[in-house]
């Protein structure tokens, strides 16, 4: 009887811990809930959201054109540099082989 009766009390004292931990989790769960209604409200509901995440695909597809125009226009500024710097150097060759055949 009085294992039966430490059994019967276990089991309650389980089950009300169970039942804390499901209130808890509960609360939880509706905070956030809460949390998800708010920020939702505060960027316009759904269709907010699906603005500004259009909004934004597009800024990043310009500034992506945008970076791209310029890496190309370095690369072109490069290539006149290296070109520019192939041409110094002939020169420079140039007025060596002149100097040596004045000496």
């Amino acid at each position: 009887m009085k294992v039966q009766s430490a059994q019967i009390i276990a089991l309650a004292e389980a089950k009300a811990t169970a039942k804390r931990n499901l209130a808890t989790a509960t609360n939880l769960a509706t905070m956030a809930a809460k949390g998800l209604q708010s920020v939702m409200a505060l960027l316009g509901g759904p269709a907010g959201v699906i603005g500004i995440a259009a909004t934004s695909l597009l800024f990043f597809s310009s500034q992506a054109a945008e970076a791209r125009q310029w890496a190309l226009d370095t690369s072109v500024a490069n290539q006149a540099l290296a070109e520019s710097y192939d041409q110094i150097t002939e020169a420079a060759l140039s007025l060596k082989i002149t100097k040596q055949l004045k000496i």
